[in-house]
């Protein structure tokens, strides 16, 4: 599906947000009167879910945003994200008043809009970040992502769907400094059409190799010190076979 563009935003975590909060209901209370019925109703319980309200828009154009009042953790986590939306040359745009509907996401909120769809029906899907939502839960405090999609949307802006292929390639990244690189190769293969996936937490090559396995991956490239010489070490996880091949010569390898 073509035509889509990504809108990011950060709103902060528990460190920074209850004082934007304060901030923001102080503001939608003096300008209460010029609000819709539902968003009145939300000014005290959920205040940013005014800033995702369409009929009250136009009158939240100078409301104070959650990037403005971010602490410094939040604000090296978002400068992060966008770093690594840049890396895999993915576009997108800033859209300080995007915050969702849900108010126990956390950092990072985004959205991908079908540029050829009317505004008032352009977000095919979005979600963010809730790290606190399984502890709020009562498990353990383990950080989360998620999001959602609009069928409907999907269709009206694609026409149709296109069948998912079996797990061509596994990247295998051999030293965590190389990881931007591994993103660029993985970028790259998917681009030409080929399933690509890889690890970004950082474990041993042999963990990365075991989930290479568990996933099922025919071939595996290593992305280690031979990226150096302009080349990376290719697997063939049904034979064994390895060897260091010329990165230009991937494609040929794995058609």
């Amino acid at each position: 599906m073509s035509g889509l563009a990504i809108v990011v935003n950060s709103i902060g975590d528990s460190v920074c947000r209850p004082a934007y909060l304060e901030r923001l209901r102080t503001y939608l209370r003096e300008r209460e009167e010029e609000l819709c019925p539902d968003s009145r109703s939300r000014i005290e319980t959920n205040p940013m879910r005014v800033l995702d309200c369409k009929i009250c828009k136009p009158v939240l154009g100078d409301a104070p945003a959650p990037i403005d009042h971010l602490c410094d953790g939040c604000r090296r986590h978002y400068d992060q994200v966008k770093e690594t939306l840049r890396v895999l040359e993915v576009p997108y745009r800033d859209d300080p008043h995007l915050v969702r509907g849900l108010d126990y996401y956390t950092r990072t909120a985004f959205e991908y809009i079908a540029t050829g769809l009317d505004a008032a029906q352009n977000a095919v899907g979005g979600g963010g970040r809730y790290d606190g939502l399984a502890e709020t839960l009562g498990g353990h405090a383990t950080p989360g992502v998620g999001l959602a999609m609009g069928l409907d949307r999907i269709v009206l802006a694609s026409g149709g769907g296109e069948t998912v292929g079996e797990l061509d390639v596994y990247i295998v990244v051999a030293h965590r400094p190389l990881e931007d690189h591994a993103l660029r190769l993985a970028s790259e293969l998917r681009d030409k059409g080929y399933r690509v996936d890889f690890d970004p937490e950082g474990r041993s090559v042999k963990a990365q190799f075991k989930i290479a396995s568990r996933r099922g991956a025919a071939r595996v490239l290593v992305v280690g010190e031979e990226w150096k010489r302009g080349a990376v070490t290719a697997r063939d996880m049904g034979t064994g076979d390895q060897r260091e091949i010329p990165i230009e010569e991937v494609s040929e390898w794995l058609s």
